[in-house]
């Protein structure tokens, strides 16, 4: 899995915070990060996973993780919750 670090200016900070507050977590339109990330980043997902924790210093580290949807047919969709899987589609 690749992490990428971005610092973010003072007036980012602010956007990501209305986007997700710190100690909090959203799930938003892709779109909604226009104002944050590049169009070309944005542009492969449908939604995104923010979640802002503080750390005992103030300090935030937002985690911002891109999903997409495939919809061929040949996509597995599975659900796991805690290392079992509770649900595999007829394709998988």
């Amino acid at each position: 899995m690749k992490y990428d670090w971005f610092d973010i200016s003072k007036e980012n900070k602010f956007k990501w915070e209305r986007i997700c507050p710190p100690g909090e977590y959203r799930i938003v339109p892709a779109s909604v990060l226009s104002s944050v990330l590049p169009e070309a980043l944005i542009s492969k997902y449908n939604s995104v996973f923010i979640a802002g924790p503080a750390t005992l210093d103030g300090k935030v580290y937002y985690m911002a993780n891109g999903n997409c949807v495939d919809t061929s047919k040949s996509a597995v969709l599975t659900l796991m919750v805690e290392d079992r899987t509770i649900y595999r589609s007829p394709q998988g």
